[in-house]
């Protein structure tokens, strides 16, 4: 009786331990299976999606890979490109629709500890559903502006949270050595989540 007991509170003990694992991925921000390919940079450097890197691909190469990735990862994707006049790609925004897909944990845990972040208030239907209403905008930044991650913050409330869902990715060409990072004028550095007061772009 008491060997089956000892083997009861081992059980217990490595359940909770188990749960607590699960928690903890899920409070940063890992709330569903991540398709591989949506966050994946690939095999090139960051600022990087799906092996296509701002100022070295031709845009047809991002327009190809989008469509894969809308076959394979069985989500609604889309996106635009821009360039400066040649074939070559200048930047693209990933769209992550419905909303609510991918979380601002998600894309931190792919591309690190940001460098910058600011918030706003705009009105949105968060996804195209619903009335529209008062949401926060996180706008947060990695690679000195080469990478952009937009969240939102579905109850208004004026701090960045890692489960705030992903609306939109863009990555551009990041700036060269020595050249002044590509984000909005008075863009304050990453405090960690939280921090709302300190978050407000700096006119």
């Amino acid at each position: 009786m008491r060997g089956f007991v000892l083997i009861l509170m081992g059980f217990i003990a490595a359940y909770g331990c188990s749960l607590s694992a699960v928690y903890s991925a899920r409070f940063m921000g890992a709330l569903t299976p991540i398709p591989p390919n949506y966050l994946d940079p690939g095999d090139c450097v960051l600022p990087c999606w799906y092996g296509v890197r701002p100022g070295e691909e031709a845009i047809l190469i991002f327009e190809e890979r989008l469509a894969l990735a809308n076959r394979d990862g069985a989500w609604m994707f889309s996106g635009r490109t821009w360039n400066y006049g040649g074939q070559i790609l200048a930047g693209f925004r990933l769209n992550v629709t419905p909303t609510r897909q991918l979380r601002l944990g998600d894309a931190i845990l792919v591309y690190g500890e940001p460098q910058y972040a600011f918030l706003a208030s705009s009105a949105s239907t968060l996804g195209g559903r619903g009335p529209r209403r008062v949401v926060t905008e996180a706008y947060v930044y990695w690679q000195e502006g080469g990478i952009l991650v937009n969240a939102v913050q579905p109850d208004g409330s004026f701090r960045i949270t890692p489960d705030m869902p992903i609306r939109a990715i863009e990555m551009r060409q990041p700036p060269k050595e020595n050249e002044d990072p590509v984000v909005p004028l008075g863009t304050p550095r990453w405090h960690g989540f939280g921090s709302a007061e300190y978050y407000r772009l700096r006119q």
